[in-house]
């Protein structure tokens, strides 16, 4: 689980994120982007997969969300953007087997898990608020050192990142910075 992110898997959780951001069905999707991984088949034919994927959709009211789709299954893009018009539904007969898909005017992403995470400190404006990796719920503690450095829960590889999540150098790992209290 990542910390500060709710997880949408059932329609209890959907219909608290809908009350939440009651305006979502007229909200504009201000960035997007997805992590893939490629690689070549024996015979040559090149295999890309689009893993996870990050968003920014702000409502009417100036109230920003942050979605999180965890192992897509599924993009589709007829235009680039804007992405306007958020819904979101759940699809599948048990937990185990949920499927979420978020259509927007022009966009669909169907994943097996979907998070969110209110951002009320993102306001709209011209510059990016995504940055460093994207979350997964496999992501391991990293505790927070001196001055930005953080140690990795995994190695205790320590290394100079500001970012929330970070990728450690030594194992690997997808890190989320771990602040107490």
């Amino acid at each position: 689980m990542i910390r500060h992110y709710t997880e949408i898997y059932r329609q209890e959780t959907l219909s608290r994120f809908s009350m939440e951001f009651a305006g979502f069905r007229s909200a504009v999707m201000t960035e997007l982007r997805f992590s893939t991984t490629a690689h070549y088949t024996s015979d040559g034919l090149m295999m890309i997969k689009q893993e996870n994927g990050q968003a920014v959709v702000q409502t009417a009211s100036g109230s920003a969300v942050e979605l999180v789709f965890h192992l897509i299954e599924r993009v589709e893009i007829k235009q680039m953007g804007p992405f306007s018009g958020g819904t979101i539904t759940l699809s599948g007969d048990d937990e185990e087997n949920i499927r979420a898909t978020v259509v927007f005017d022009g966009l669909m992403v169907i994943c097996e898990r979907l998070f969110y995470r209110h951002r009320p400190e993102w306001q709209p404006g011209r510059f990016s608020r995504l940055r460093g990796e994207i979350p997964t719920p496999e992501a391991i503690e990293a505790y927070l050192q001196d001055d930005d450095w953080r140690e990795c829960s995994e190695c205790a590889e320590a290394w100079f990142d500001p970012e929330e999540f970070s990728y450690c150098p030594e194992c690997g790992s997808l890190t989320q910075l771990y602040v107490d209290g």
